[in-house]
């Protein structure tokens, strides 16, 4: 158990050097700065991301920037990093906590806070016409403030009208179509599934559904939750999709950390290390802020995965080898003649394209 519990670590990082809600490399620098209270930089990447419509990254600065004072006078950048502070003030007092598991004072201090925070919001939508990050303020607002679906509609509408394929709205979306919110599990599987389908090659939206797939528990004999074999191929799309983005890919973040939780939640023990291989270092807050303080649970529920697949090997049995990253995706679980991957055919000792040992190095424990 101990030897494959330690050949389970293979091609994952080590604790200590997972990161939550790490921001893309063009913005490390002035958000450095910014902490030091020197702006300058980070207002001139957000004007930039604004001018050239960079809709991803002016959305990851500003929610990195919402920890902070933003520093600068009113502008539309300063708006919606303040608008982006107090909505997610009000989540952070309400918590992810199930209904049940909140209190009536918290309730009353978010309902409070979500009130103080409409004025900020509109005042950022107004001021940044075209861009749709100010709208993601709105639609976790409208998840809160239990909007009636109309008013939701419209605010969706509107934000897809500056950017039909931005992320973020898709998965505030879902949490409105949720069953734990304002709709049910019908509702919210049919949107990802349509957004998944027109969502153009290579981008995340096509394996939006295992986003959904967090929202409910596995094997759930509910109406509307997906059979194992829905499931399943909600599963493989995912799979698919990060198979086909390189190791540590800004954009495949959020699908690789919903993925693994799928494939936890079913005890797809081999499947969930290989992902998490592909995360490397870059943890998201979500889905893991549902169990609590988002690093330490990654953390925990990585290790459990190690244990789950130790526990799984048979006694003399061992550890199924990492899939090699230079074979294309459809090949990395058939066996090769040869049981080396492609670059090394032709030359026996040369190093694989793999990081670590060349495929076909015995591995800890005795696996391959």
């Amino acid at each position: 158990m101990v030897r494959n519990l330690e050949a389970t670590g293979v091609g994952l990082v080590p604790d200590h050097a997972v990161v939550v809600g790490a921001p893309d490399a063009r913005a490390v620098e002035p958000l450095a700065a910014a902490r030091q209270g020197a702006y300058e930089p980070v207002r001139a990447l957000l004007a930039a991301t604004r001018a050239e419509g960079d809709w991803v990254l002016r959305h990851e600065v500003v929610t990195a920037l919402a920890g902070m004072d933003a520093g600068w006078p009113e502008d539309p950048d300063a708006l919606v990093v303040e608008a982006f502070r107090r909505i997610e003030e009000a989540w952070e007092v309400r918590t992810a906590a199930r209904a049940k598991d909140v209190s009536e004072e918290q309730y009353r201090a978010f309902r409070t806070l979500l009130d103080d925070a409409l004025p900020v919001i509109e005042a950022a939508v107004e001021a940044s016409p075209g861009d749709p990050v100010p709208w993601s303020a709105v639609l976790p607002h409208c998840i809160g403030a239990q909007a009636p679906r109309d008013v939701f509609e419209e605010c969706l509408g509107q934000a897809l009208a500056c950017a039909p394929h931005h992320l973020p709205t898709h998965v505030h979306a879902i949490q409105y179509l949720s069953a734990k919110w304002h709709g049910s599990h019908e509702e919210m599987f049919a949107y990802a599934a349509r957004v998944a389908a027109d969502a153009p090659e290579g981008s995340p939206l096509r394996a939006l559904e295992v986003v959904a797939l967090t929202e409910v528990v596995p094997r759930e004999a509910k109406r509307g939750v997906p059979g194992a074999d829905r499931a399943d191929a909600i599963i493989a799309a995912a799979q698919a999709y990060s198979a086909s983005r390189p190791p540590e890919d800004h954009a495949a973040r959020l699908i690789r950390n919903h993925l693994v939780w799928a494939l936890n939640g079913r005890e797809r023990w081999a499947e969930s290390l290989d992902v998490y291989r592909s995360i490397g270092r870059y943890a998201t807050a979500h889905p893991w802020v549902y169990m609590g303080e988002p690093l330490e649970a990654f953390r925990e529920v990585r290790e459990g995965a190690r244990a789950g697949l130790a526990a799984s090997i048979p006694r003399n049995g061992t550890v199924p080898a990492p899939p090699c990253p230079c074979r294309p995706p459809r090949m990395r679980r058939r066996p090769t003649r040869s049981r080396t991957c492609p670059a090394r055919r032709s030359a026996s000792r040369r190093s694989c394209c793999c990081a670590g040992p060349p495929c076909g190095s015995p591995r800890p424990g005795g696996g391959r």
